[in-house]
């Protein structure tokens, strides 16, 4: 008796998968650290911060916004671009399976103009005609895309480019502005483990150590949960003893107004 002789031609029944499964996840980065310096213990401490804190912290609740988009032709269309992708991660799919689903992967000529993913990887060559306020828009905007977007290779290669893009322009932005927006980028849904992969959160933290003289109370809480979430970057930093002194007396004067999870 042959073994094709047991196979009955029926379909196997499939064990139905729970909703979780079906959940957009991202994929998982090794991490070891100190629970202090823990990702999962960080991303509930600010949203703790959020809730507890008010105005001060609300810069870093997504909120979804669209880009002043221009007319067709601008500037490589840089702007309607940007909206068509951001819309698609957050309403369909990552660009590689929105592909799929649209049958974009079967249109045949023009694929550079009718693809997510060749729309995704123009946009990226183009982000270099974005101006410094839309730059900021695209850190606020991908904050707010779903986790398994690290999950795709174009959306990836967006990524590294804002953060390329970030680093070249960052020193002419405010120091205080840098630090909410690094703050705002490292949280992303782009989690990766090479920290040459996201690069503008580590310039912050280099630029910002030699202002702190100059930050107020919250500024510092702030940079210091920037250093968190970033401690390599941060162990390279070299404080004077004034510094040092400084930062020290200005959180134990304030420490009656800090909540727990900013002392924490």
């Amino acid at each position: 008796q042959t073994s094709a002789n047991f196979n009955s031609g029926k379909f196997k029944k499939i064990k139905q998968q729970p909703d979780s499964f079906f959940q957009r996840k991202a994929a998982p980065v090794d991490n070891n650290e100190h629970f202090m310096f823990n990702r999962e213990f960080l991303d509930q401490s600010i949203e703790k911060l959020i809730s507890s804190r008010g105005r001060g912290y609300m810069f870093l609740k997504t909120q979804r916004k669209s880009m002043k988009e221009e007319e067709e032709g601008v500037r490589e269309n840089v702007t309607r671009d940007w909206n068509h992708i951001s819309e698609t991660v957050q309403d369909l799919a990552i660009p590689e399976l929105a592909d799929v689903i649209g049958g974009q992967m079967f249109a045949g000529n023009n694929l550079r103009k009718t693809t997510t993913c060749c729309l995704t990887l123009r946009l990226a060559d183009n982000l270099k005609l974005l101006s410094h306020a839309e730059i900021h828009h695209c850190i606020r905007d991908v904050a707010g895309w779903p986790a398994d977007s690290s999950n795709s290779e174009v959306l990836c290669s967006l990524f590294k480019k804002i953060d390329e893009e970030c680093c070249v322009r960052c020193p002419d932005w405010d120091v205080v502005e840098n630090i909410n927006l690094a703050l705002i980028w490292t949280r992303g849904p782009f989690r990766t483990s090479r920290s040459e992969d996201k690069a503008y959160g580590s310039t912050v933290v280099h630029l910002a150590a030699e202002h702190i003289l100059d930050f107020s109370v919250e500024d510092t809480v702030r940079f210091l949960l920037l250093c968190c979430y970033l401690p390599t970057p941060a162990s390279e930093i070299s404080l004077s003893e004034e510094e040092k002194s400084h930062v020290e007396e200005k959180l134990v004067n304030n420490f009656h107004k800090l909540s727990e999870s900013e002392i924490a």
